[in-house]
């Protein structure tokens, strides 16, 4: 597995940003400091030029991420901070392979977990965030239509509270029944973009709304094993490792095959000599993470721990639907009674300490980011 971070169109392997952050560090945050002092950042042209194994990027290119000519800036990722994970762009390689009779088409299904350590479950529910029917190897996929049901929305928090957390990224080919597509189609409501989660026995639990999959439709979904899986970790607060850039990440097994390749919004890997876009035989992911506030995902978090805990215990007949709406909303409580315990104990923690000692800065920033998970404005403790 291999994480590739994109500063402006320049691929970095995670070695080289981790070497580079090193010995270039200080240099780049004293030009950060000029740029945010500066009454006219961009009157500001002394620049840092930092050398990589596939290009040269500047402090500048470096501090603003892969804006790519954006006119929505990204917003810098960390505990404490807003945090989105959104695909946007999938290749499916070599993916589904062919026959002795020549290549296939087969129906796709994109599926996705995020786990961190401050969970209210022990494994992460799997999103199920959008099926594309008939797809061929070398293929090109940016998310579903407008025609299609699906969200290209992987993770969001209101502020992180994590560590760390392990991102992962399935791809599975198969022939599925046109039922179990509906169904699935069904089950993703797209309020607020939430991704429908499941199949905990069979189980796809959306916004508000769990169905129950017959056996047969459960077993097609459950045994297709993803011909794509990789995880990758995402340290935002662990000592002796860089934050994460908030920016564009390729996901892939073996980075070295695309070493002389560069990203481009609408086209993917593209080969910087030719020009030509990518079609070998490694598939690979790209995912946008940044740290812009999202209020419409807010449900995102008690909608994956309702997955994880009700999918399970809720009793239910093959074939229904059943409104959770109730069941939700205890989740979401009980949720929150646990983000302010946890904010309540660092509070008890935070006045034992020194005004103004590092110490206390840090537990007053995690502090703050158990409250601003807090969902329900009754449960939000005063100081907040």
């Amino acid at each position: 597995m291999a994480l590739l971070h994109v500063f402006g169109t320049t691929l970095v392997e995670q070695d080289e940003l981790d070497e580079k952050l090193r010995t270039a560090g200080d240099a780049i945050r004293t030009f950060g400091a000029q740029v945010t002092n500066a009454r006219v950042p961009d009157q500001v042209t002394e620049d840092v030029a930092i050398e990589f194994r596939d290009g040269t990027v500047t402090a500048r290119e470096f501090l603003a991420g892969p804006q790519l000519n954006a006119t929505t800036p990204l917003n810098p990722v960390g505990v404490g901070r807003p945090a989105s994970i959104i695909l946007r762009h999938l290749y499916t390689g070599g993916f589904p392979k062919g026959s002795v009779f020549g290549s296939v088409r087969k129906d796709m299904l994109v599926t996705s977990a995020v786990r961190d350590t401050f969970t209210t479950f022990n494994m992460a529910p799997r999103a199920i965030n959008y099926t594309k029917q008939h797809i061929a190897a070398q293929s090109h996929v940016k998310g579903p239509a407008a025609t299609e049901d699906g969200t290209p929305l992987v993770y969001y928090s209101p502020a992180v509270t994590a560590m760390s957390a392990n991102a992962t990224f399935e791809m599975s080919f198969d022939d599925f029944p046109e039922e179990l597509v509906g169904k699935v189609g069904n089950a993703i409501t797209g309020a607020g973009g939430i991704p429908v989660f499941g199949p905990y026995s069979g189980v796809l639990i959306g916004v508000g709304t769990a169905i129950k999959l017959v056996a047969s439709l459960a077993s097609r979904l459950v045994d297709s094993r993803p011909e794509f899986a990789e995880t990758e970790r995402l340290e935002f607060e662990v000592p002796g490792s860089a934050v994460p850039t908030a920016g564009f990440k390729v996901v892939c097994s073996d980075p070295s095959e695309f070493r002389e390749y560069e990203f481009m919004m609408d086209a993917g890997l593209v080969h910087k000599a030719s020009g030509k876009v990518y079609s070998g035989s490694q598939p690979y992911v790209v995912f946008l993470l940044d740290g812009t506030e999202q209020p419409t995902l807010t449900g995102f978090t008690p909608t994956a721990a309702s997955a994880a805990l009700l999918s399970r215990f809720l009793s239910q007949k093959e074939g229904s639907e059943v409104i959770i709406d109730a069941l939700v909303e205890s989740v979401k409580l009980y949720n929150d009674t646990r983000f302010r315990n946890e904010a309540d104990r660092l509070q008890r923690e935070i006045e034992k300490l020194p005004e103004n000692s590092e110490l206390r800065l840090q537990m007053e920033k995690r502090r703050e980011a158990f409250v601003a998970n807090i969902i329900s404005d009754l449960l939000k403790p005063a100081r907040a």
